[in-house]
């Protein structure tokens, strides 16, 4: 069963907002940020983010479709744009602004959260609940992922943790870097 929601922006708002929140997280563990600067900077970070990734989604849907949306005219230099097809197109790619927006938000947040609440704890400790909360983030992503493409279970979630896992391995893995050399 497909859903008639398109959930590509929340896919893609979800999986960024779970890299980019461990990216900071695990940056501010290293350097013994208080927990009052973690939250600063994480909350700045995620919700400049997320504005950013709403707007790049609604520049790039609002673009989709232009060719479609003209209508020819008598003269083979010019066209005239369906005014009704463009605002149809800004609202549906509002929406997927909004829905990527919200999905980076709610991601990225979740890690933080739970984190926050382990602040005092070791740092072992703090990177075990931020790394079980982003892969826990990925799962429920990997399965919007599957029941949205009606791909198999396990190859999206395969995929989805591959990748994630990834890209926060990386986060991490430099963030130790720069520590050790700084």
């Amino acid at each position: 069963m497909r859903w008639d929601i398109d959930w590509r922006p929340s896919l893609l708002g979800g999986v960024d907002g779970v890299i980019t929140s461990v990216a900071i997280l695990s940056a501010s563990f290293l350097t013994d940020l208080t927990r009052v600067q973690t939250i600063a900077v994480s909350l700045s970070t995620l919700v400049a983010d997320a504005v950013s990734m709403g707007a790049s989604e609604y520049l790039s849907s609002s673009d989709e479709g232009r060719e479609e949306a003209t209508i020819p005219s008598s003269h083979p230099s010019s066209s005239n744009p369906n005014p009704g097809g463009r605002r149809e197109r800004r609202i549906a790619a509002g929406k997927r602004g909004l829905l990527c927006a919200a999905s980076f938000l709610l991601s990225g947040s979740l890690p933080l959260s739970l984190s926050a609440a382990a602040h005092q704890s070791g740092q072992a400790v703090r990177f075990s609940v931020l790394i079980g909360t982003a892969l826990t983030v990925a799962t429920a992503i990997a399965f919007l992922r599957h029941r949205t493409i009606s791909s198999p279970l396990l190859s999206s979630l395969a995929e989805t943790l591959l990748l994630v896992g990834a890209a926060n391995g990386i986060a991490v893995a430099t963030n130790l870097v720069v520590q050790a050399v700084g």
